[in-house]
């Protein structure tokens, strides 16, 4: 039995259908065919397709991420073994919006709060069409900008919050060092410039906060090897996926910057 489903009453774009569904089993959409309103599914698995498209739109509308971005996270996770724990819009819309409650109750209930929080993202770059899904050329400079919260206030360590390429070049130089503080906060906006890999692939630009005694220390110390489950770092300071392409199109850069500030909406 099969019943039709109105995909653009739902997610009102009807065009991001195949790409969210890409990465799904097809034992788990079922049939799938496509008209220009239209979507034509198994009633069986009709919930489970209209929870992760819900999900997919709230990332995506709200979050800025890429409609690619669950194709991407697998692909940039395809390395080493990883269970299907946390690979589904469902579950990330879940962890997101944890994280972004987590940093409003810092922010309100906590004076002795300790916390990074990069608010706002924006890149240029040969294809920065989809803010949070950079597409660059080898070597390539991208210029940076964010909007910051540094607040540390329970103690008088140093801490360090800075953005790199995965661990490309950290200690060279190549990342953005956003603030420092110690015992006190810090909020505004850092501009800064990244230089892409000379090798082509997917690569992850993230946030990572260090305690060293400045930030060359916490370069060389604290970024000087990768992490052995690359689903950690991402779970910490995920920013914006970064594909090197030598072949890559300039495209006009997307309008709509990433904005991880704002209290979760349900859609």
């Amino acid at each position: 039995m099969a019943m039709d489903l109105t995909f653009d009453r739902i997610f009102g774009n009807l065009g991001l259908l195949e790409v969210i569904c890409s990465y799904l089993p097809v034992a788990t959409i079922g049939k799938l065919t496509r008209t220009r309103t239209q979507v034509h599914i198994g009633i069986s698995q009709l919930p489970l397709l209209a929870r992760e498209l819900l999900a997919a739109k709230q990332l995506v509308n709200q979050y800025g991420f890429s409609p690619q971005h669950m194709t991407l996270l697998r692909e940039y996770l395809s390395k080493q073994v990883q269970d299907e724990e946390g690979l589904s819009w469902a579950e990330q819309k879940t962890f997101w919006n944890d994280r972004v409650q987590q940093y409003h109750d810092q922010i309100q209930n906590n004076p002795l709060r300790s916390l990074r929080w990069i608010k706002a993202w924006s890149a240029d770059c040969t294809d920065a069409s989809q803010q949070r899904s950079l597409v660059a050329l080898p070597n390539e400079t991208i210029s940076c900008k964010v909007d910051y919260v540094n607040s540390h206030l329970r103690d008088t360590c140093i801490i360090q919050l800075q953005i790199g390429i995965d661990y490309y070049r950290i200690p060279e130089g190549n990342r953005g060092d956003v603030s420092q503080v110690c015992y006190n906060e810090s909020r505004g906006n850092a501009l800064f410039q990244l230089i892409a890999p000379e090798q082509p692939g997917l690569y992850m630009i993230w946030q990572k906060e260090s305690a060293q005694y400045s930030f060359q220390d916490a370069a060389e110390y604290h970024w000087h090897r990768e992490c052995a489950t690359p689903y950690l770092p991402y779970k910490h300071g995920f920013l914006a996926w970064l594909r090197v392409d030598p072949q890559a199109t300039p495209k006009p850069r997307g309008d709509r910057v990433y904005f991880l500030a704002s209290k979760p909406v349900e859609t």
